[in-house]
């Protein structure tokens, strides 16, 4: 991954090099703080908030009869024959997989719906992106976060995306 990333910043930088010496018109964007300070983003935060809620009380009510089995099982430890006590291990432990499975279905669940979140308010971003590209004339849009300098004829256009974003995804 680290690999990666500096091959990245190596090919930024001499993409940025290289467009200094065809003349190309080149900004950057801080993506992660456009997407971060949307007012989507923030209503998506809070819709998480609330749906993780939702979930941790559906994966407690889940969880109590197996809690309550557990503890049956271990008094009648004490009191059952051990092939009838293995019996009900086994059927507990099979509880105990069925419950682990919807756990892991619910997780699945907030993941979609948190992916999808983030995928709404970074289509729209994109296609800000791509028509200021457009409408300016750059012939690239770099990452912040991946350029070290930046001269004066490098336009910082986070600012003007937020705005649109916020405008688009507002309505």
């Amino acid at each position: 991954m680290r690999k990666i990333m500096m091959l990245a910043v190596l090919v930024g930088a001499l993409l940025v090099g290289e467009a200094h010496a065809v003349d190309m018109k080149v900004a950057i964007l801080d993506g992660q703080m456009v997407m971060n300070q949307t007012n989507a983003f923030k209503r998506a935060v809070d819709t998480m908030k609330g749906a993780r809620e939702a979930a941790r009380k559906q994966v407690s009510a889940l969880e109590a009869p197996l809690v309550e089995k557990q503890k049956k099982l271990a008094d009648q430890q004490k009191v059952l024959a051990p092939d009838k006590f293995a019996a009900e291990k086994a059927a507990f432990q099979k509880d105990v997989m069925a419950f682990r499975s919807k756990v892991e279905g619910i997780q699945v669940e907030l993941d979609k719906k948190e992916g999808s979140l983030r995928k709404q308010i970074s289509d729209v971003v994109r296609g800000i992106v791509d028509k200021l590209a457009k409408e300016r004339g750059y012939d690239m849009v770099l990452p912040k976060v991946m350029v070290f300098y930046a001269g004066a004829n490098v336009q910082d256009i986070s600012a003007e995306v937020l705005k649109q974003a916020n405008a688009a995804l507002d309505k």
